[in-house]
């Protein structure tokens, strides 16, 4: 497994660094050693790749949640390209939309906050529905997830027991489903189905599929596991591009592992095989090339295991 440190990243001086990122955007500067200086906060939360941008200078793009801070990093050297803050907001999850126009975070201050790639400004605010059917979220939300198919439709989840669908639309929550427990990147869309799976952290049905235009629930998938709470699930992600049928789940616990599924049918997977870990697994994100494989977050270093 390739591995990145993130206590080894340092600041960026190159054409992206001083983008214009709005009121969130500027804070002190990072210092030597890490990319930031209040103890505790270098802990990587969420990760995301950003597709590469035509006629863009810089390729190769990772984002990463880390405290109050979204920083994007250029793989290749490891520099940091660019930071958004978050004040008094302790981003949970980042998630770039597949046409790679937008991402998304969210934290423990229950909103959702979309911005623009190209300037690092903040375009959507979501953290309330039509007061009647939808509300926001009422506790710290830990997952997002755009839709494959539909650009303007993001779904979040968090520790209020609801996934929450969000029409950029009209800038609210349309949906919601009611029962998954989410303390970590655990919502993910299939392409082409409007399924949706579903990572609780509980040891009763943590795995699950539902029907996103109806909010029903399809099928519980097993979760097997050598003992009891032995790992509770963090994360969880279809497979990307032709590997979708795949399901990828991580998490916590005395043992913490990833364990990959080959869905057959709903309700019919079969255990491919499974990454015994030394820490826990906070993140999962799919990567394209040069072969499908899926990045997973341990605290502070990314590993990579090909699917």
């Amino acid at each position: 497994m390739d591995n990145i440190v993130m206590a080894e990243l340092v600041n960026g001086s190159g054409p992206e660094a001083g983008r214009p990122g709005g009121p969130l955007a500027k804070r002190g500067s990072n210092v030597g050693g890490g990319l930031l200086s209040t103890p505790g906060e270098g802990v990587v939360t969420s990760l995301a790749f950003r597709p590469d941008q035509p006629g863009s200078r810089i390729q190769n793009v990772l984002l990463a949640a880390q405290g109050d801070a979204l920083v994007h990093v250029h793989i290749g050297t490891k520099r940091v390209l660019h930071t958004n803050y978050e004040p008094g907001n302790r981003l949970n999850v980042v998630s770039m939309r597949p046409d790679g126009a937008a991402f998304a975070t969210a934290g423990s201050d229950y909103t959702v906050r979309v911005y623009d790639e190209a300037t690092c400004s903040t375009s959507h605010t979501l953290d309330h529905g039509d007061g009647v059917t939808t509300n926001g979220h009422a506790s710290n939300v830990f997952a997002l997830a755009w839709h494959p198919d539909e650009p303007q439709v993001l779904l979040s989840g968090g520790w209020d027991n609801r996934v929450l669908v969000w029409d950029l639309r009209v800038h609210r929550a349309v949906r919601s489903i009611s029962g998954p427990h989410i303390c970590g990147d655990a919502i993910d869309v299939q392409p082409g189905s409007g399924i949706v799976l579903t990572g609780s952290w509980r040891h009763a049905n943590p795995l699950q599929l539902w029907d996103l235009g109806s909010g029903r629930l399809l099928t519980n998938l097993p979760w097997w596991q050598p003992e009891p709470n032995g790992c509770l699930p963090y994360a969880a992600r279809f497979g990307p591009g032709a590997c979708s049928s795949m399901i990828i789940a991580g998490g916590s616990g005395p043992k913490p592992m990833v364990r990959v599924y080959k869905m057959k049918a709903l309700g019919d997977v079969d255990l491919l095989y499974t990454v015994r870990l030394q820490r826990p697994v906070n993140a999962l994100a799919p990567l394209l090339h040069p072969e499908a494989a899926m990045a997973v977050c341990c605290d502070q270093a990314v590993h990579t295991i090909a699917l």
